[in-house]
């Protein structure tokens, strides 16, 4: 919050280059369990980054995939595993950064 949407962007463009870096830099697993770009991999995985990332959204029912094991797993975990995609605050924001369309296919709805 508090950032402009094209700062923001940039720093998650940096991110996502120092990732793919360190991942080609270092692919294979280290002795101490972890390997190059660890932090870019998991930042894909909700559960790692606490539901908060852009790369994997889900807008099903409001929570992961509608099944009743999926249901059950968000609950037991212990956070929205969705984001509203009609708050009007994250419109205002996009919408002052230039952005006019937001487009989202990760999983079928």
């Amino acid at each position: 919050q508090g950032v402009p949407l094209q700062e923001w962007v940039a720093a998650l463009n940096a991110f996502a280059a120092a990732g793919v870096a360190e991942w080609r830099a270092e692919p294979r697993w280290r002795a101490d369990g972890t390997r190059g770009g660890e932090a870019l991999m998991a930042y894909q995985c909700r559960p790692a980054v606490a539901a908060m990332s852009v790369v994997v959204a889900s807008y099903v029912d409001g929570f992961n995939m509608p099944s009743s094991e999926a249901l059950a797993e968000d609950m037991m975990e212990g956070w929205k595993k969705h984001s509203d995609p009609m708050s009007p605050e994250a419109m205002r924001y996009l919408r002052a950064g230039g952005v006019r369309r937001v487009v989202v296919g990760h999983k079928p709805s």
